[in-house]
């Protein structure tokens, strides 16, 4: 090859070299640019978070007390609520009592009778069911309450006799 061509091949491979490792640095650049904005972007977060973390710090100091005593109140009822429990314990036994009492008195009376009105009927349905249901009695009150709900219905007004002659209803 003659000098002319060897000049302008270097030639041409030094423009072509130049310029390759002219894009290499761009790529290089482009990239270190891109890592630049997410380190300022992180940066600018953690920034962000610092603040925050200082101002709930702050805030939780200022409301400290307030927290101090929400939290006693707490306790305190936590506390309030074991005795509200045994009173409540106490208090249904003593409805308890009362049912079995009140279901008693009318089961005897209107076994007594042989006859049941409507009134009576649903005034044992609305004591049986809680007694029997939610307070878990049973005993003498079940008894007398599914003795009393098989007996033939009355009125009222035959009822009223059959209590004062102390008489019993004769099925006909």
């Amino acid at each position: 090859m003659n000098n002319a061509g060897q000049i302008i091949i270097t030639l041409i491979g030094l423009i072509i070299s130049g310029g390759l490792f002219s894009f290499i640095q761009f790529l290089i650049n482009r990239k270190d640019s891109k890592n630049d904005k997410f380190k300022t972007f992180e940066d600018m977060i953690n920034k962000g978070l610092d603040e925050r973390e200082k101002v709930g710090l702050a805030r939780y100091e200022e409301h400290k007390e307030n927290i101090k005593k929400l939290n006693d109140a707490i306790v305190q009822l936590t506390e309030n609520d074991t005795e509200i429990c045994e009173y409540m314990q106490y208090v249904g036994a003593e409805l308890m009592g009362l049912a079995h009492d009140r279901l008693v008195y009318l089961t005897d009376k209107i076994a007594k009778r042989n006859a049941i009105t409507l009134k009576e009927k649903a005034t044992l349905d609305a004591i049986y069911t809680p007694y029997h249901d939610g307070l878990g009695g049973n005993g003498d009150g079940q008894m007398g309450y599914e003795h009393c709900m098989t007996l033939s219905v009355i009125p009222d007004s035959l009822a009223e006799e059959l209590d004062k002659t102390g008489k019993s209803y004769q099925i006909k």
